[in-house]
């Protein structure tokens, strides 16, 4: 099992706080080629997730402890979300408030919905997919961390995990990049238990070409069939990078001030967006981004202040 050193601890940190605010910004310009950081900011999301938890748990693991902090660590300020949109939709006077939807997005169960292709009436779970793939992950990560202890086993649902998110994504589509971001997971705990070879400047490599591979064939055609391909390849390259490179502190960490409040954020910027025909898009940004981060750290503030207050 790899070390979940402080020094890549810092750099996932760092670059979850800017995937987090590419996130953001990709659904604000909708329209734009923001959708690929996007999709590899997701995959690291989901790695870091399986990684730091395979990290902190695999070895001494208590499903009662685990379950438990989980619970609270993502329950308290999920719960404070819901009660400040709840509030928000009753001023906004939106309709669906009382749908047997809304029960569904407060169990954060609002992935189902969109996989199953169930329309919804609930103003509630805009963008919460990744949520719901955050909690069956948790769910699961016991199994999961039994099947990364036999490193042939791991090898063989990692080459066929690869292969059939790959295939997924092109064969069945639910509107978000759900089948690589499901895979990342997964190699957040296989890569902990069995971390890949290659150094900074094999996956630099890796990174940079697969990058280089998407331009060419997005700005001269040919290979656009191929896109998510190369998009999965920049992903693992990046995380792999982070894995092994130091970021410098003096330059990212005044960044980590959000890292507190990245759930709020995630959870609220759908509903946040500032977009009016009598203000210019730069400052409609600008303000989207401002409110946001803004509510999301309050929000985390008082997360922090409950929690605290329980233990």
């Amino acid at each position: 099992m790899s070390a979940y050193t402080p020094a890549v601890s810092f750099n996932f940190s760092v670059a979850k706080v800017a995937a987090i605010l590419l996130v953001v910004s990709g659904h604000y310009f909708s329209d734009s080629l923001l959708w690929i950081p996007v999709t590899m900011g997701l995959f690291l999301f989901a790695y870091a997730s399986g990684r730091f938890t395979s990290s902190r748990y695999a070895g001494n693991l208590s499903l009662k402890t685990f379950w438990w902090r989980k619970l609270v660590r993502l329950g308290v300020p999920f719960i404070l979300v819901q009660i400040f949109l709840l509030l928000l939709f009753v001023a906004q006077g939106r309709d669906g408030i009382l749908s047997w939807h809304t029960l569904v997005h407060w169990t954060g169960a609002s992935g189902f919905l969109n996989w199953f292709g169930v329309a919804d009436q609930s103003p509630f779970g805009a963008g919460m997919w990744f949520f719901t793939l955050l909690l069956i992950f948790y769910l699961t990560f016991p199994f999961l961390s039994g099947l990364a202890k036999n490193r042939r086993t791991a090898l063989v649902v990692t080459v066929g995990g690869a292969l059939a998110a790959i295939v997924l994504t092109h064969e069945v589509q639910v509107g978000h990049v759900l089948w690589i971001t499901m895979f990342g997971f997964w190699l957040g705990v296989y890569a902990d238990e069995w971390p890949l070879p290659g150094s900074a400047f094999f996956w630099i490599l890796v990174l940079l070409g697969a990058v280089a591979a998407l331009l060419v064939s997005n700005l001269w055609g040919g290979f656009r069939a191929l896109n998510m391909e190369f998009i999965f390849l920049a992903a693992v390259g990046l995380v792999q990078t982070l894995e092994r490179i130091t970021l410098p502190r003096r330059v990212f960490a005044p960044l980590l001030v959000l890292s507190p409040a990245l759930l709020e954020i995630y959870l609220l910027h759908p509903y946040l967006l500032v977009r009016s025909d009598a203000v210019p898009v730069r400052w409609g940004y600008a303000a989207s981004m401002v409110l946001t981060v803004t509510v999301a750290l309050v929000l985390s503030r008082m997360s922090l202040a409950l929690t605290a207050r329980r233990g």
